[in-house]
C-alpha cells in the first residue's frame, strides 16, 4: 500500500483514517483510489487527490473544476468554502491541516519516523540557519549518520542536490523529500 519513495496507491478511506483526518464525502459510498497528491491543479492527472488550499492571494477552491476536468479522483475542500455540487469532493474542517497529515502518511514519513528510519532536526531563526545546518550535518556525518539537508539554498538528499527557492517547503514537497531521505543509502 505505501512504500517510502515507492509507488503509492491508497484507498481514500484508508489514507484519511490513517492520517487522522475527519472527512465527509459529498456522495455516499465514495472511496476512490489515490495515486498522487497535489495542491496545484496544473499537476492533476488521473488518480490525483487535489486539495484546495485557501491562500493569501489565491483560493484553491476556484480550481476545483479544472482539477475535475483533468481527471482528479477526489477533491478535498474546506467546509463552508465550496458551494458548488461536486460528486468527487470530500469536505474537511481545515485543508491546511489535512494536507500536512495526508502527505506524511501518503509518503510513509509517519511510519519511517515511528520505525526509527527518519529523525528530523529543525533549525529556525532569522539569520544563520544554513551555517548551523552545515555544522550539524558535518557533526552527524562524522559520527557515521546519513544526513539530508533541506534548506534555503538547496535540498540535498543522498547524491541528489537541487537548488531551493524557498526557506520552508510546503507539506507535500517536504514529505516527498523526507521520504527520499529515509529511503536513500
Amino acid at each position: 500500500m505505501e512504500d517510502v519513495r515507492g509507488q503509492n496507491l491508497w484507498r481514500l478511506s484508508d489514507l484519511f483514517n490513517r492520517a487522522g483526518v475527519a472527512y465527509t464525502p459529498l456522495q455516499a459510498g465514495f472511496d476512490p483510489l489515490i495515486e498522487h497528491l497535489t495542491v496545484d491543479s496544473r499537476e492533476v492527472r488521473t488518480g490525483t487527490c487535489f486539495i484546495a488550499i485557501t491562500g493569501t492571494k489565491v483560493d484553491g477552491h476556484s480550481f476545483v473544476k479544472q482539477a475535475v476536468d483533468a481527471g482528479a479522483a477526489v477533491v478535498v475542500v474546506e467546509s463552508g468554502c465550496f458551494k458548488e455540487s461536486c460528486p468527487i469532493a470530500v469536505e474537511v474542517e481545515c485543508t491546511h491541516e489535512a494536507v500536512a497529515k495526508l502527505a506524511a502518511v501518503y509518503f510513509g514519513v509517519d511510519r519511517a519516523q515511528k520505525d526509527g528510519e527518519l529523525s528530523v532536526v529543525g533549525v529556525t531563526g532569522t539569520n544563520g540557519k544554513t551555517t548551523v545546518c552545515a555544522i550539524i550535518r558535518s557533526i552527524l556525518e562524522s559520527a557515521g549518520h546519513r544526513c539530508a539537508c533541506l534548506g534555503t539554498i538547496s535540498n540535498d538528499v543522498g547524491s541528489q542536490s537541487r537548488r531551493s527557492d524557498m526557506t520552508t517547503l510546503p507539506p507535500i514537497e517536504l514529505c516527498a523529500w523526507l521520504a527520499e531521505a529515509a529511503a536513500s543509502e
